[in-house]
């Protein structure tokens, strides 16, 4: 499965319509936004479900980590440019060197693959054993979403609340 990242253009993986084993994912809908997605609750569910069900994710340094740790599932984020040697500047692995995904490496609950090799070898290392890494998995969840009991924008609406009561009946 590939689920492409909303603003991605497809045109670059129609190369692989044919290809019987593997699915590549459109979600979202266009929307007149900053980030041009506008996600149905059938896109949220198919995600939950994709985190969920997945034995491995892989990525470059995407948000998705989240939320597949958010399903205890392995991630391996990608710190190479394929085939290619891209200076600095131009390669995915400046990603990981942002302060805010320091934060998610620094854990331990994701492999850094730099190699074709690593990649395999971490995918394999996953699928014999995905409790490897959980407890940095777990960090990354206590950090990031706090929560998980679908209780957010409950929460959201009566921070909001308590705030305008603060401000306006003061």
């Amino acid at each position: 499965m590939i689920r492409l990242h909303p603003k991605d253009k497809y045109s670059y993986y129609e190369k692989f319509e044919d290809k019987p084993c593997l699915v590549i994912q459109r979600p979202g809908r266009p929307a007149q936004t900053n980030d041009s997605w506008n996600p149905t609750r059938e896109d949220m569910y198919g995600l939950a479900e994709l985190m969920n069900y997945s034995d491995v994710v892989i990525n470059v340094a995407s948000t998705i980590t989240i939320d597949a740790v958010a399903f205890d599932t392995p991630v391996i984020n990608v710190a190479f440019d394929g085939y290619k040697t891209k200076p600095y500047k131009d390669s995915c692995k400046r990603y990981y060197d942002y302060d805010h995904y320091k934060n998610i490496v620094k854990t331990g609950g994701v492999k850094i693959a730099y190699s074709i090799g690593e990649l395999i070898d971490y995918t394999n290392l996953y699928l014999k054993n995905p409790s490897i890494d959980a407890e940095g998995r777990k960090i990354i969840r206590e950090e990031q979403c706090w929560k998980l009991d679908g209780n957010s924008g409950k929460r959201i609406a009566e921070y909001i609340f308590q705030y305008f009561l603060r401000v306006y009946h003061s």
